[in-house]
């Protein structure tokens, strides 16, 4: 499966969430502060060497003040659907 460390989609969605930290006046020492994990966590998402979790999306928009439903449902169009339909159709399932 591909990774989605390179979709565009994804890109995107983690640089909303770089955007929303520099707003907000946070350094990547600090939100790491705020979700009990290191800078170099937060670095390497940024960075777009660490791929995201689901958990790990929901506690940063929590610290970031963002709604978590929003940032996933902009991920989910963002996305591009046909890139799934490709892989299987529904009657393969």
């Amino acid at each position: 499966m591909k990774k989605l460390l390179y979709h565009p989609a994804y890109i995107t969605m983690i640089n909303e969430l770089k955007t929303r930290r520099k707003e907000l006046g946070l350094n990547q020492e600090e939100l790491g502060l705020l979700i009990k994990r290191d800078q170099k966590f937060i670095s390497r998402i940024e960075a777009f060497t660490k791929e995201i979790d689901i958990d790990e999306l929901l506690i940063i928009c929590a610290a970031l003040q963002m709604s978590f439903l929003k940032v996933l449902a902009r991920f989910s169009y963002n996305y591009n659907i046909k890139e799934i339909q490709d892989k299987k159709s529904p009657k393969d399932l």
